[in-house]
């Protein structure tokens, strides 16, 4: 058999993979895109970075970010915050540290930064495990992290739960809380007092 007739062949029996593949693809997208009141873990950081990536790019609303610990906080994680709010997404930022708040103000996106009580609370946990990221989007995905103690020196050892809606006892207690907390701490700060 010459290398041409092997290659068709080769190229024949591909293709025809493949079309069946996307035929079963496309017969489970439906049942996949049904509602459902899942939570799901994520086993290490590079998981934790990947989903909130994918949950910040999805957004078309709004996106409320707490952040406690600078090394969650990477360049990847900026990119997708700027091109979010390149789309009009609002981005709400909450932290109590430093070094976040400088990460936020030196980037290239438009953020209200905030703390909280709870924030501040959240941050002055020094046990293993700590709370490590909560994110929203659009009222309705959230992501919970904690930091563990470090495994490898330069790695946060995180994990999180996180949820496609607000239909799962998990989700809907961190809307409810992240939601009041932007309420009373942002929302109330940037209204005009009757004193002006």
């Amino acid at each position: 058999m010459s290398i041409d007739t092997a290659v068709r062949v080769l190229n024949k029996e591909f293709e025809s993979h493949f079309e069946t593949m996307e035929q079963t693809l496309r017969r489970m997208e439906p049942l996949y895109k049904e509602p459902q009141q899942s939570v799901w873990a994520l086993a290490n950081y590079e998981q934790v970075t990947e989903r909130v990536i994918e949950l910040v790019n999805d957004a078309t609303d709004e996106i409320v970010l707490i952040v406690l610990d600078e090394a969650l906080l990477d360049e990847e994680v900026i990119t997708s915050l700027e091109a979010a709010s390149e789309r009009g997404v609002s981005v709400y930022v909450g932290t109590d540290e430093a070094a976040v708040r400088e990460i936020v103000e030196a980037a290239e996106f438009d953020a209200e930064i905030f703390t909280t009580d709870l924030i501040e609370w959240f941050d002055a946990m020094t046990e293993s495990p700590r709370i490590g990221r909560l994110l929203m989007t659009d009222r309705g995905p959230v992501l919970v992290s904690a930091l563990h103690e470090a495994e490898l020196p330069g790695v946060p050892n995180e994990t999180a739960a996180w949820t496609d809606g607000i239909d799962h006892g998990m989700a809907t207690f961190a809307e409810r809380v992240l939601t009041y907390e932007l309420m009373e701490n942002v929302e109330r700060a940037s209204e005009p007092s009757d004193s002006e």
